[in-house]
């Protein structure tokens, strides 16, 4: 992205979690994003948004299963959801 909002973003975020954590090793936390991917063409990384899918599949005798089946996929963003630039 053309500005630095998700940086920002997650030291704000950061700054939020850390507060509130219990008694822990300090050197131990990791807080980034998840579905960081890394763009080819301009070398930087970005965050797509994720979908959830949530669904119950059919038996053959079309009963559906009691458990539901979950996948997501992920859409990429040509703007930065926060200030609204260009990607």
């Amino acid at each position: 992205m053309n500005c630095d909002c998700l940086e920002t973003v997650l030291d704000r975020v950061k700054g939020h979690v850390l507060d509130r954590l219990p008694k822990h090793d300090p050197e131990s936390v990791r807080i980034n994003w998840e579905n960081r991917s890394l763009r080819l063409d301009s070398g930087k990384f970005h965050v797509p948004l994720g979908i959830s899918i949530q669904y119950r599949r059919l038996k053959n005798n079309d009963e559906p299963y009691s458990k539901f089946t979950n996948e997501s996929t992920s859409i990429a963003i040509s703007f930065c959801p926060f200030c609204g630039k260009s990607t």
